[in-house]
């Protein structure tokens, strides 16, 4: 970066905090904390593991600026940060005859920051404190911003204070040799700002592992930016009154999380989460297009950061209570930061917390379970349809094309659209892999691909027929082989196969497509059979006639065979149903949305008709 980024913040009260980043700047900490300071007494307060590897340096570098110098051992991690923990420390300060000149030194991560914050906001009214953060996720986020708490059974940071420290300094090489799970941990809040303020560190980041950490000045640049970007946001409100704050994102779940799981998930992991689940409800709502949200997807994925969490039942209602808590701290409204864009993002307010029990108990079950569809003949009709009420249920859904026309251009404002030949098992296999990498599983598998021919029986086109069956029966078995083995590994999985009513009613002239689509039917009883106790379902559902292109190019087809038009073809499949109307694509879609979800766990090998009673007389 060319020398130290030397930043000063001003807080308003009680005094500017001055943030120093640098390569080697922990030599000169002991100065830097001095002049900010009265320089007369410095207390340093770490973990174990920590001054075990820095205390040597720490020591000496206090020692050449501060006239005495102590050290204060704390446990590590979220165990420190406690009230049992803040009142040990209290002590220990007290029996070291700590005054109001004294100085506190944060050397550590997160937990650390936190709770020397605090201890310092509290002890004798307020004494002054100073960090030098040691993990990537401090340095970007836990150190700087004068968020000092500790945490309760009830809730994560609900005893605190804003109390900024008076410096910050930030030498990326303390990171440099971290291990890459300690490193991924503070990605996660740099993905965070870059999502939604900062679209060349996004980009930057996008690169991977191996381009941000390739070497010091990489971190320190990646470091330097993510520190701008929050202070950006954090300068012109560093107290929160204003409780629509962008920096939020990804921490709406991820500190329910925490509480919920008894810190059992990491801080980084669980913003992680929080990112994923925001993201799914912004592309959901229609707030970030398809493309952007598989690129956030993407990125959380190369750095090997988790995208869903499978909340046990036990620990469901303590999110649900955690979520309450942080609606009542954001002024009663459950505040979402959704993405709206790389490096740009919105608040969307929620219900209120009086009557948000069943919203976050949707919120949890739609958004946080990650699940993965893939959609086949997504295009149109009733693939299309059937991709939007799966988003709508908090499906990331991928739409697979047969051909990337203006149809799929404009699906990919939405969903992860791909192109795929469903009789092409290499592409298929691509499709999967692809999909596994980037998303982590797939959940759900819709089998909607097919066409329709119209002929004679006797008369038959066997190349159309072979046309037919190629796409309608073999195009949907190479999907199925190629999904299964993810599910089957993964101990769980559902598969819907669109089948037709005509594959129970004779309609001349239509022959291919009936036998296609009977064909079908045998094959997702048999393979329901077949899987039994493996964790996957397989079922199908029968439409009768949808108001699809497909059934009107059929009609013009039949019309112009038999010469009555087709208009009359469409008549004829009007009055077939007890309604006098054709099916909409979307009551197709909320069927197959309704076999996706939990409340059809229990269904089977069974083939569910959607017909309006077409048939029936």
């Amino acid at each position: 970066m060319g020398g130290d980024l030397d930043i000063t913040l001003n807080v308003g009260r009680p005094a500017l905090c001055r943030i120093v980043v640098g390569h080697g700047s922990l030599s000169r900490s002991g100065v830097i904390f001095a002049s900010r300071t009265s320089g007369r007494r410095a207390i340093w307060i770490s973990d174990a593991k920590v001054g075990a590897v820095l205390g040597p340096v720490v020591n000496q570098v206090l020692g050449g600026a501060f006239e005495r110098v102590d050290a204060i051992t704390i446990s590590a991690g979220e165990a420190a940060k406690t009230l049992d923990g803040f009142a040990q420390l209290i002590e220990r300060l007290h029996a070291l005859s700590a005054d109001r000149t004294t100085t506190l030194v944060a050397v550590g991560g997160g937990s650390v920051t936190d709770t020397v914050g605090f201890v310092a906001a509290c002890y004798m009214r307020g004494i002054p404190y100073v960090c030098l953060p040691t993990t990537l996720t401090a340095q970007v986020d836990a150190a700087v911003g004068g968020k000092v708490a500790v945490n309760t059974p009830w809730a994560k940071n609900l005893i605190g204070a804003f109390y900024h420290p008076s410096a910050v300094v930030v030498d990326p090489a303390i990171v440099e040799d971290a291990p890459r799970d300690v490193l991924r941990a503070g990605m996660a809040e740099i993905i965070k700002v870059a999502t939604i303020t900062d679209r060349a560190l996004f980009e930057m980041v996008e690169a991977g592992p191996s381009e941000a950490f390739a070497g010091s000045a990489r971190i320190e640049e990646i470091v330097g930016r993510a520190l701008m970007a929050k202070l950006r946001l954090l300068t012109p409100d560093p107290y929160e009154n204003d409780l629509d704050r962008l920096l939020n994102f990804g921490h709406e779940t991820a500190h329910a999380l925490e509480i919920a799981t008894d810190h059992g998930i990491e801080h980084g992991e669980a913003v992680a989460i929080g990112i994923a689940a925001a993201t799914r409800i912004a592309e959901a709502r229609g707030y970030l297009t398809g493309h952007n949200s598989h690129r956030i997807m993407e990125v959380l994925a190369r750095y090997e950061l988790p995208t869903h969490f499978e909340l046990p039942p036990a620990a469901a209602g303590r999110f649900d209570a955690a979520l309450r808590q942080i609606a009542l701290v954001r002024g009663g409204s459950m505040r979402v930061v959704l993405p709206d864009g790389i490096g740009s993002a919105s608040v969307s307010k929620g219900s209120r917390s009086k009557s948000c029990a069943v919203p976050l108990r949707a919120f949890c079950d739609q958004f946080m379970s990650g699940r993965v569809a893939i959609v086949t003949g997504a295009s149109g009709g009733i693939g299309n349809a059937t991709c939007q009420a799966l988003a709508e249920g908090g499906y990331d859904v991928v739409a697979a094309v047969h051909r990337m026309d203006s149809r799929a251009t404009a699906m990919s404002r939405r969903f992860r659209v791909v192109r795929m030949d469903v009789t092409d098992a290499a592409e298929v296999g691509q499709v999967v892999v692809q999909t596994v990498d980037s998303l982590g599983g797939i959940d759900l598998l819709v089998n909607n691909a097919g066409i329709c021919e119209i002929g004679d029986v006797g008369g038959a086109d066997l190349d159309s027929w072979r046309r037919t069956f190629e796409v309608n029966v073999f195009g949907a078995l190479t999907v199925t082989k190629a999904v299964l083995r993810v599910m089957l590994a993964s101990g769980s999985g559902r598969i819907i196969n669109i089948s037709s009513q005509a594959a129970r009613l004779a309609e001349a002239h239509n022959g291919s497509y009936a036998a296609s689509k009977a064909a079908l039917g045998v094959l997702t009883r048999t393979l329901a059979l077949e899987l039994a106790g493996t964790g996957v379902t397989v079922n199908s559902v029968a439409p009768g006639p949808v108001d699809t292109a497909m059934l009107r190019s059929s009609a013009a087809g039949l019309g112009e065979r038999t010469g009555v038009g087709d208009e009359a073809v469409l008549d004829a499949y009007r009055r077939a149903t007890l309604e006098g109307r054709l099916l909409t694509t979307g009551e197709v879609a909320a069927v197959v949305a309704f076999l996706a979800s939990d409340s059809a766990s229990g269904i089977c090998g069974a083939d569910l008709p959607v017909t309006l009673g077409a048939g029936l007389w």
